[in-house]
């Protein structure tokens, strides 16, 4: 029987980072899926919206997916920038992605 290779994962954000710099990052990591967690996949950023970033990505070679479930939801991050208790902002998450076992295993 052939084992699946183990999947590894990579966080990174945006944030200041021009596009170009963005896509060496991924590459130089030897990253082939970019899985985008974002509740709206849009960007005042040039080049980092959904449609943009999929073909960006795909002349590098590295295949895009959008999957907001697997973001935090918005009443977990809106209740951390009201209390800014990081420590009951990660326990809600890990909690809430136990609740999205469907999508983690499709990945």
């Amino acid at each position: 029987m052939r084992r699946q290779p183990r999947l590894q994962v990579l966080t990174i954000g945006y944030e200041g980072a021009l596009l170009q710099d963005f896509l060496e990052t991924l590459s130089a990591a030897r990253v082939s899926r970019l899985l985008d967690v974002r509740e709206l996949p849009i960007s005042r950023r040039k080049g980092f919206s959904k449609t943009a970033l999929t073909v960006a990505l795909a002349d590098v070679r590295i295949a895009y997916q959008h999957e907001r479930g697997l973001g935090s939801p918005r009443h977990i991050r809106h209740r951390l920038r009201d209390d800014g208790d990081f420590q009951r902002y990660f326990t809600d998450f890990r909690e809430y992605l136990s609740t999205q076992r469907l999508l983690l295993d499709d990945l």
